[in-house]
Parts: C-alpha cells; sequence; structure tokens
C-alpha cells in the first residue's frame, strides 16, 4: 500500500526534469515561446489570407503593443503557474482561441485555411516550450502506471475518448447552430460589430457539418477539462476534508463543504472550466477590440459568451459523466 506522502506526491503537478533554476524557467518559456511564435509565423506569412489582414490592425502606439504583450504575458502566466503540460496547453489554446478565428471566418470571408494557421501557431509556440520544460501530466503520459492514475482504464479507453469528444462537439455545434438558425448571432453580430462584409458562409453552415468541424473542440474540451478530473489523485488534505463533521464544524467549514469541499475530480473540472471561460473571453474581448476593424467590446462579449455557456454546459455533462 502506498504511504500518504507518496499518494500526495503523486497528485502534486509534475516537476521539470531539467536542471535550471525554478526562477529561470518562466522567463525562458517567454523568450522561447516568442521566439518560436515569429520563426513560425515568418514561415508561414505566404500562405496566409490577405483578407485577414485587411480586416485586422497592428496596433503600433505604446498603448496597443503593451496591451498586446501583456496579454500574451498573462496567457503564459496562467499556462505555467497552472501546471499545465503540452497536451493541457494545446487543448486549452484550441478552447480559448478558436471563438476568435471562427470569428473572422464565418463573419469576415477570411480563407478557414488561414485561421487554422495561426491558431496552429498559436497553439505550438507555448505548447512546444512547455514540453521542452515540464514532463507531461501522468494522465497524459499512457506509460504512466495504473496506480498513479485513477480510472486510468477509463482515460485510455478509445471509444470512451470518442464519445466523450462527440459529446463536446455536439454541444458547441448546437449552441453556435441555434443562435445562427434563429438569427439571433448575425444580428447581433450587424448590431455591435461594423464592416462585416458578408453573412454569406454564416448562413451557409448546416448542424451535421459543425458538429463534425468542432470535433477537434471536442477532443480538446475533453483533453482539457474530462480527462484531469477522472484521473485526480487524492492527497492527504484531500482525506481530510472528507472527514468533515457537522456537529463540530463552524459556519465557513460548511459553507466550503457544500460549496467547494467536492471530491477532487469535480474541484479540478470546476477551476479547469472556469479557466477556459475566463481566458476564452479574455481572448475574444481583447483582439476585438484591438485588433479587428470595426471591433466592439459588447459584441465581442455577447458572441464569446456562447461559446462560454457551451463550455458551462460541457462542463456539467461531464460532470455527470464522472458520476456515472
Amino acid at each position: 500500500m502506498a504511504s500518504p506522502n507518496a499518494v500526495a506526491m503523486a497528485s502534486e503537478p509534475p516537476v521539470a526534469p531539467s536542471k535550471l533554476p525554478s526562477w529561470l524557467r518562466f522567463p525562458l518559456l517567454i523568450l522561447l515561446s516568442s521566439s518560436t511564435s515569429v520563426a513560425l509565423l515568418s514561415v508561414g506569412s505566404e500562405f496566409l489570407d490577405p483578407q485577414l489582414r485587411a480586416v485586422t490592425r497592428a496596433g503600433t502606439d505604446d498603448f496597443h503593443v503593451l496591451a498586446s504583450l501583456s496579454w500574451k504575458f498573462l496567457e503564459l502566466a496562467v499556462c505555467w503557474f497552472g501546471n499545465f503540460d503540452d497536451i493541457d496547453i494545446l487543448s486549452l489554446s484550441v478552447l480559448t482561441h478558436t471563438p476568435w478565428f471562427f470569428l473572422l471566418a464565418t463573419f469576415y470571408e477570411v480563407a478557414p485555411g488561414s485561421a487554422l494557421l495561426c491558431l496552429a501557431v498559436d497553439a505550438i509556440s507555448v505548447a512546444l516550450p512547455t514540453r521542452l520544460l515540464r514532463p507531461r501530466a501522468p494522465t497524459h503520459n499512457s506509460r504512466a502506471p495504473r496506480a498513479a492514475v485513477p480510472n486510468k482504464s477509463i482515460i485510455d479507453d478509445f471509444q470512451t475518448r470518442a464519445a466523450t469528444s462527440a459529446l463536446a462537439a455536439a454541444v458547441f455545434g448546437v449552441a453556435l447552430y441555434t443562435s445562427l438558425s434563429t438569427g439571433f448571432l448575425t444580428s447581433f453580430m450587424l448590431t455591435h460589430f461594423d464592416g462585416i462584409p458578408s453573412l454569406e458562409r454564416a448562413h451557409s453552415l448546416n448542424l451535421v457539418n459543425l458538429v463534425i468541424a468542432l470535433l477537434p473542440i471536442g477532443y480538446a474540451a475533453r483533453e482539457f477539462l474530462l480527462t484531469p478530473s477522472l484521473g485526480a489523485l487524492e492527497n492527504t488534505g484531500d482525506a481530510k476534508r472528507k472527514a468533515f463533521n457537522p456537529e463540530t464544524a463552524s459556519l465557513w467549514e460548511h459553507v466550503l463543504y457544500n460549496f467547494w469541499w467536492y471530491d477532487k475530480g469535480t474541484r479540478v473540472l470546476l477551476r479547469r472550466t472556469t479557466t477556459v471561460v475566463a481566458v476564452g473571453m479574455g481572448h475574444a474581448v481583447g483582439h476585438s477590440v484591438f485588433a479587428l476593424e470595426g471591433g466592439d467590446a459588447v459584441g465581442a462579449v455577447g458572441f464569446a459568451g456562447i461559446w462560454a455557456a457551451a463550455t458551462i454546459v460541457t462542463a456539467a455533462l461531464y460532470a455527470w459523466v464522472e458520476d456515472v
């Protein structure tokens, strides 16, 4: 039987394998991520749709440059200090950056290939340096021992992977299709965004094709939300919280027990869902206001809110799946 200390260590975030000082790793991540992004964009720039440059603007004044750098720094900080590995970061990037590129491809006639290329650059430029600086978590490591990953057989099961990925894709697809087919989203976009060149692509989307196109989103949701919650390993602190005594507990302990001291997996799911919603809203709003011609903060919040709502519904369904 594993000792309590061994259990606690197994549940801790992965430790970087390099011998670099801990204080140096995050600055190195910033440097490597920025360099990788510039290099990939330089290589892929000739493949980008000119329409992308036509509808976006590159702020050169001090305020816009500072805002852009600050947001990039914040995203990197969330990824690093959130103890996310490269699979987490790839998934988080897909979940939080796709709304922005979907907006460009659907309403601003940017070629889908260009949107996918930019999305890939965003994800790889953070995930690749992280892979060099931090090992994968046991939940994303097929070689991890079963004792280190609860529900490993479920996590590794192909049918479960496919079903839960399709479930998330269906949630996002239905949310977007409903908002488009009812005319709510198109009317909202026309009200809050100036200069939308066409609604043809938005009107041509059908539910089946939309769900199929969103399967990568579904897989990313599965890897970032469900897999870590299923594989969350409780430590001695979690065991103490479960030993809650309602007769001796204080009022604050009652509040915590009822609203936060759920099982470890549910707490992981809640934290990660909050991360996706917050980062996704921030990314969509920031880019719509500072990078999009005719962009509007209220419009961006409304558009991103649809994706946020779909994320919350997906997380709720995953919580139900976890209990089944």
